[in-house]
C-alpha cells in the first residue's frame, strides 16, 4: 500500500505568482527605503521542486485571505538588511505583533511554522538567539515553531553553544541563495566561458596576475589595500578601490597604522579599466559579471563583505561564484573557513596551485598570507602551464555550478525534513 503523501503548504497573504508576500499590513520600512519585509527566497525556491518526492513530500501555495487555511503549513517571509530593522526596531513593533491572528494562533496550537529567511545577509547578532526565545515566551509560541534561515555559515554553530542545553530550540539553516542568483545572471547574459579560446587569449595578451574587485568600504578591505600598497603589488594585479577619506578602519579593535593609512589614499579611487564602480546603485554590480577580467588576469581574489574573526560570522556572497562561472581560480578574502564551506558544497578548491593554509588563520595573519601568496604567483615563470594545470579543478566546478540547477538545494531539503520532524509525520 502505497503512503499518503505528506501535503506541506506555504502560506501567503498576498499571493501572486511575482509577490509571495507576509506581513503584508506592516508599513515599515528601513532606513534604505526599502521594507521590512520581502518575499521568502527559501520559499520561492522550494516551491520550484513542487512535485512528489519519495511518497511523502508535496509542496502548494495557499491564499490565506481566501480560503480554508491548511495543516500543516509554513508562514514564509523574507526579512530585510540587519537584525536591529526587522527585530524591533527602535520606537516601533516586534516582529511577531505583525502577525495576523490565525498565523498566531495555529503557531501557537502546533499547525504552523514560522520561517523568515535572512539569506541575503550574514550577520551575527550577539542578542538575536535572546530576542527570539523571548519573543516565543511573549506571544505563547513554541520556539520550535520558527525557523532562521541565514547567509551566515556559522549560525548553527553559534546558536547551538548560546542555546546550551535548552529543551526547546528554534531551527536555524544555513543558506547560501547566490549559486543560483549567479547561475541565473550568467544564463541571462550568456556568461558560458570557452576554456581553449581562454587559453588563446592568455597566450597572446599581456595578463596581470590577480584581480580584486572592492566596492563598498570594509575595515578589511581598507585593511588589504592598505596590505597590497605596502607589499607593492598593485601594479601586477587588476584593483578598484574607493578612497575612504575619514573611514575608520578597526579590524578585530586594531587600526592601521596612521602615516600608512594616509599615504596609501594618495592614489586612490583605482578603477578597473578605467570606469568608476560607484555610478550605479549596489544592485547593478551584483547583477553584472565582469567576463574580461578573468581573462585577463591568473586569479581572483574574491573581497566578500565579512572577514574579521570578531565578526564570528562566515558568508559566502555572489563574488565567490563569478569566477566559478568564469573558469577562474580564487582565493577568498573572507571568514575563516570559506574554503572548507564551498568543499561542504561540492566544490573543489586549489591546494596543491595555491597554499591555501590562510583559510584557517586568525584576521591578521589571513591578510598577511594572501598577499604573500599573490607574490609567490607572481613569480611564477610559466603561469600558462600553471593556470591550464587547474583545468580538471575549474572544469569540474563550472560543471558542478550548472548541474546544481537540477538539485534541490540542502538548505531546501534540511527545511522539508524538520517540518516534517515538527509535524511528527
Amino acid at each position: 500500500m502505497t503512503a499518503k503523501p505528506f501535503l506541506l503548504n506555504f502560506a501567503f497573504e498576498r499571493n501572486q505568482e511575482d509577490s509571495l508576500e507576509n506581513f503584508i499590513d506592516c508599513p515599515d520600512l528601513n532606513p534604505s527605503g526599502l521594507t521590512r519585509f520581502h518575499p521568502c527566497i527559501l520559499a520561492t525556491v522550494t516551491l520550484t521542486y513542487d512535485h512528489v518526492e519519495q511518497d511523502v513530500l508535496l509542496y502548494t501555495k495557499q491564499n490565506f485571505k481566501f480560503g480554508e487555511q491548511p495543516s500543516p503549513y509554513i508562514i514564509a517571509s523574507g526579512v530585510r538588511h540587519h537584525p536591529d530593522n526587522w527585530t524591533t526596531p527602535r520606537g516601533k513593533k516586534n516582529l511577531f505583533e505583525w502577525l495576523n491572528p490565525t498565523y498566531l494562533r495555529d503557531l501557537q496550537e502546533g499547525r504552523a511554522v514560522l520561517l523568515l529567511d535572512q539569506c541575503l545577509e550574514g550577520y551575527h547578532t550577539p542578542y538575536l538567539w535572546q530576542w527570539f526565545h523571548e519573543s516565543c515566551v511573549k506571544y505563547t509560541i513554541p520556539p520550535e515553531a520558527v525557523v532562521y534561515v541565514t547567509g551566515n555559515w556559522k549560525t548553527a554553530e553559534d546558536y547551538a553553544q548560546w542555546a546550551g542545553n535548552k529543551t526547546n530550540k528554534i531551527k536555524t539553516i544555513p543558506f547560501t541563495h547566490f549559486e543560483s542568483y549567479v547561475r541565473f545572471i550568467s544564463e541571462k547574459y550568456n556568461i558560458y566561458p570557452n576554456w581553449e579560446e581562454n587559453i588563446r587569449y592568455k597566450k597572446s595578451n599581456s595578463i596581470k596576475t590577480f584581480n580584486c574587485l572592492q566596492k563598498r568600504l570594509r575595515s578589511h578591505r581598507i585593511w588589504f589595500y592598505i596590505k597590497m600598497f605596502e607589499a607593492g603589488i598593485l601594479d601586477i594585479g587588476l584593483v578598484s578601490m574607493n578612497d575612504y577619506k575619514d573611514n575608520k578602519a578597526y579590524l578585530d579593535n586594531k587600526l592601521p597604522n596612521e602615516e600608512l593609512l594616509q599615504e596609501a589614499r594618495t592614489v586612490l579611487p583605482l578603477e578597473v579599466y578605467g570606469k568608476s564602480n560607484v555610478q550605479f546603485d549596489d544592485g547593478f554590480y551584483i547583477d553584472r559579471i565582469m567576463e574580461q577580467i578573468y581573462k585577463d588576469t591568473w586569479v581572483t581574489v574574491v573581497s566578500e563583505p565579512i572577514f574579521a574573526d570578531n565578526d564570528n560570522a562566515l558568508f559566502i556572497s555572489e563574488k565567490t561564484f563569478k569566477p566559478i562561472a568564469c573558469m577562474h581560480p580564487f582565493i577568498i578574502l573572507g571568514g575563516k573557513g570559506s574554503l572548507q564551506a564551498m568543499r561542504d558544497m561540492g566544490y573543489r578548491t586549489f591546494d596543491g596551485f595555491i597554499n591555501e593554509t590562510y583559510d584557517n588563520l586568525s584576521t591578521f595573519e589571513r591578510i598577511d598570507a594572501i598577499i604573500t601568496e599573490l607574490k609567490r604567483i607572481d613569480s611564477i615563470e610559466d603561469k600558462l602551464s600553471w593556470f591550464e594545470s587547474m583545468s580538471e579543478i575549474l572544469e569540474h566546478n563550472y560543471k558542478m555550478f550548472h548541474e546544481s540547477k537540477h538539485k534541490r538545494p540542502m538548505a531546501s531539503t534540511e527545511l522539508v525534513n524538520y517540518c516534517k520532524e515538527y509535524f511528527n509525520v
